[in-house]
């Protein structure tokens, strides 16, 4: 018989180096600007974390990909994909108006690296908090159905 401890074990988040892995897929587009227009480095950054970035989901992450899925079918998560979206255009109408110094694609970059992990860290938590406790419910009406059905 597996214990509650065993279950929490096998409900596990993406690791942290993942979700770092994905701010930086997210700030390349903006860190990618920053580079000459006419340089290949502007097109080959995001490409190139994307293409690590499906790499390792496919291969390291694979045994978390039920989880993951859960997460990413969850409507936080949408709600999380739409405000970093609308955050990642106000921070580009914000600085054009407001920042006139050099780099601003520069800041985006790093605010979006920031913020995207934060962001993804917290939704996971909270799905999977959910998920641990509807394992624990569903594992105590099963042992106490079996000390029902000893008796």
């Amino acid at each position: 018989m597996t214990t509650a401890a065993d279950q929490d074990q096998r409900i596990q988040g993406l690791p942290v180096w993942y979700l770092v892995l994905a701010g930086a897929l997210v700030a390349s587009y903006d860190i990618s600007h920053e580079a000459p227009s006419g340089s290949p480095a502007r097109g080959l950054l995001p490409v190139g974390i994307l293409l690590l970035h499906l790499v390792l989901w496919v291969s390291v992450l694979r045994r978390r990909m039920r989880y993951t899925r859960a997460v990413l079918r969850s409507p936080r998560t949408r709600v999380l994909a739409i405000c970093l979206t609308v955050l990642r255009g106000l921070l580009g109408v914000l600085l054009g108006g407001l920042y006139h110094g050099p780099h601003p694609h520069l800041v985006i970059g790093l605010v979006m690296f920031v913020l995207v992990p934060v962001g993804i860290w917290c939704d996971q938590w909270l799905i999977l908090r959910v998920l641990r406790r509807e394992r624990e419910h569903a594992t105590a009406q099963a042992g106490s159905a079996a000390d029902h059905a000893a008796v």
